[in-house]
């Protein structure tokens, strides 16, 4: 999925690279109902639903965005997801990487960014394999690049 927002007098853009959704969702519980599972020999392997978003969409050079992914279903009780980083492609033409973040145990992380260019910006997420309960619980990872 590829979203992207106008830039109206100067105000900076930013375009993201989302992955959610690709696979058609399990039947379960609340939090594993936009999930696909598969089980393999033992192992069950989750295609979990990842959203990824910034707010506000539009700012002027300067100005703070808050950069948000939700998980879900969540990790397992007690744990959290580890090593998500988001590659930022700035509109001059570098990147720079931001991570690596450990999700909350519901699932989410939110981290604040402060564009310095005004123009169109993209941010990939890269999230990683996750392996819980002795290697019988893997989520699938998701890797975005240009």
């Amino acid at each position: 999925m590829f979203s992207s927002f106008s830039s109206a007098s100067g105000l900076l853009s930013i375009v993201l690279l989302i992955v959610s959704g690709l696979l058609p969702p399990a039947v379960g519980a609340e939090d594993w109902e936009h999930a696909y599972v598969t089980k393999v020999d033992g192992v069950t392997y989750v295609h979990a639903d990842v959203q990824f978003y910034v707010e506000p969409e539009a700012v002027e050079a300067g100005q703070q965005v808050r950069v948000n992914v939700k998980v879900r279903p969540p990790p397992p009780a007690s744990e959290v997801f580890r090593g998500i980083r988001v590659r930022v492609l700035y509109p001059d033409g570098r990147s720079e990487f931001h991570g690596p973040f450990n999700s909350f145990p519901n699932g989410s992380l939110s981290y604040y960014f402060t564009p310095a260019l005004n123009g169109i910006y993209t941010l990939q997420l890269d999230f990683p394999s996750q392996v819980f309960a002795n290697t019988t619980l893997i989520y699938v990872g998701y890797r975005l690049e240009t």
